[in-house]
């Protein structure tokens, strides 16, 4: 459940940092549409939970921080709820596929994050914690949008 969690928050930070213009002139109207229906689930959710609420209200002044407390606390909520679970699922559907690169690397060489060769629809995310290294990609792409 950490997974779907974390991806579910990932996906309506950047909604809940901005405001809905800018997310939806970044991110355009699918996007923007499809993380509104998350959000509103999410909303109904956290609402029931003082933390959860203040974590998600504070996500503009810290988006880290609050966004990974939101992400775990939302885990714990999903492994409870099955129901929460399912709909969280079906309307991450929404936004397409969503691919998500973790890497964490002591040293490393030619190292890539994501080569992607064609993106129409979903979305991606690279972190890449390396400490030392040569060659380093975080994102390559031959064509990511319409």
């Amino acid at each position: 459940m950490e997974l779907l969690a974390s991806t579910a928050i990932s996906l309506i930070s950047p909604y809940l940092v901005k405001s809905a213009e800018e997310f939806a002139k970044a991110a355009g109207k699918d996007a923007y549409e499809a993380a509104k229906r998350l959000c509103d689930r999410l909303a109904s959710w956290w609402s029931s939970d003082p933390v959860a609420s203040a974590a998600a209200a504070a996500i503009k002044e810290a988006p880290e921080r609050n966004g990974k407390l939101l992400g775990q606390m939302l885990a714990s909520a999903l492994e409870q709820d099955k129901a929460l679970a399912e709909d969280v699922r079906q309307l991450l559907e929404g936004f397409g596929p969503t691919v998500q690169i973790v890497q964490k690397i002591e040293f490393g060489e030619g190292v890539t994050g994501a080569r992607i060769g064609q993106l129409i629809s979903g979305s991606f995310r690279v972190e890449q914690n390396i400490k030392d290294g040569k060659n380093i990609t975080g994102f390559s792409a031959d064509r990511v949008g319409r």
